[in-house]
């Protein structure tokens, strides 16, 4: 999935020990590419609310969104630089065909 813009989120995810990133992407988010994300991490996914709610959740990051919108929210523990924040959001949405590293899955 190709990102169009990566931004810090306006939202305090700070108070809660967490950096949040919004990302926009070139496409809507499908249940295809949802399924390839949660082989990342832990789904929980909500298809019965009119705008499909999901998450992937990892001890190292945390996606989320809404299939068929084309934003995200993905979070990370404080404490990393934000350059291996942005490493580990491209890791995440646009090379599906990297191998994890051991702890990224």
């Amino acid at each position: 999935m190709e990102i169009v813009t990566i931004q810090p989120s306006l939202e305090q995810c700070a108070q809660a020990g967490w950096q949040g990133y919004d990302v926009v992407l070139k496409q809507v988010v499908t249940r295809d590419f949802l399924g390839q994300l949660a082989a990342k991490g832990h789904l929980d996914y909500y298809p019965q609310l009119r705008q499909p709610f999901f998450r992937v959740i990892h001890s190292q990051w945390v996606i989320r969104g809404v299939v068929g919108q084309d934003k995200l929210r993905v979070g990370f523990p404080q404490g990393d630089e934000r350059t291996e924040h942005l490493r580990k959001i491209r890791w995440l949405l646009e090379d599906e065909t990297v191998p994890s590293t051991p702890g990224e899955r």
